[in-house]
């Protein structure tokens, strides 16, 4: 059964069916999957006898991705499994993760095309790298159509899964003895960093796309929190990366003027 989230929740306080502990030893098989899948790719590209830049590598980095990022869902839902009790029962796996469609949901849509373009405007006023490791996926047409299904399809709904259904709310009960909107606070701005810094080989950690990506994950754990919904924040999450890709689809004439 999944709810209707409301839009203000009178009791920001979460209390999730697993435990901390839980949430350690998924953390720990995330970043196993992530270094086992690279490993794996990185070896077959280089046994193909190809450079790490190249196509083929880059598409297995995605595909290898892919792959630890769906692991990283089932180690998730079993968790749920093992520790729901009789009175659990009835939760789903999302219900559990509160996806909690919102009632409003081009709201949500619309507020991730609005921060999309804000970060497009202020890309003229920031100063941006000349060049970033993510370009990289987009120097030819497969590897650019990959990515943009990877990055509108997997990584949304996976990254909201585990850092703002996952994370953030046994977070908020761990820090609970500090007071509910502290806790709130604390827990928003350890999931924001986490997830910056979850991109950041992508943006070979130069600092000003680090903080444009910690800015964009407080408010995804803002709308979270608020809403007490996972749908929403993914929503604006999904929107806010399909905006950027279309830009980039749009600027090269449908991937075919990459640099």
């Amino acid at each position: 059964m999944v709810q209707s989230a409301e839009s203000s929740p009178s009791d920001p306080i979460e209390n999730p069916v697993w435990t901390f502990g839980d949430f350690l030893l998924i953390t720990l098989g995330f970043a196993g999957f992530l270094l086992v899948a690279a490993f794996v790719a990185f070896a077959i590209a280089v046994g193909a006898g190809r450079s790490p830049d190249s196509n083929l590598t880059i598409l297995l980095a995605v595909i290898a991705q892919t792959i630890a990022y769906l692991a990283t869902l089932v180690m998730i839902r079993r968790a749920i499994r093992h520790r729901s009790t009789a009175l659990h029962r009835y939760l789903t796996f999302l219900s559990a993760l509160r996806w909690n469609p919102p009632r409003r949901p081009l709201l949500f849509a619309g507020l991730g095309v609005v921060l999309a373009t804000f970060i497009i405007l202020s890309d003229k006023f920031l100063p941006m790298p000349q060049h970033v490791p993510f370009e990289e996926a987009f120097k030819t047409l497969s590897t650019a159509y990959v990515t943009s299904l990877f990055g509108i399809f997997v990584a949304p709904l996976c990254e909201e899964i585990y850092f703002r259904g996952l994370m953030y709310p046994v977070l908020v009960r761990a820090f609970r003895r500090v007071g509910a909107t502290l806790a709130v606070a604390i827990s928003v701005t350890i999931t924001a960093v986490l997830f910056a810094l979850l991109h950041g080989d992508q943006l070979g950690y130069a600092w000003t796309p680090l903080l444009i990506i910690f800015g964009v994950g407080v408010i995804l754990a803002f709308v979270r929190a608020h809403t007490r919904s996972l749908a929403a924040s993914w929503l604006v999450h999904v929107s806010y990366n399909t905006t950027l890709l279309v830009v980039i689809f749009v600027q090269t004439g449908a991937f075919r003027h990459l640099g």
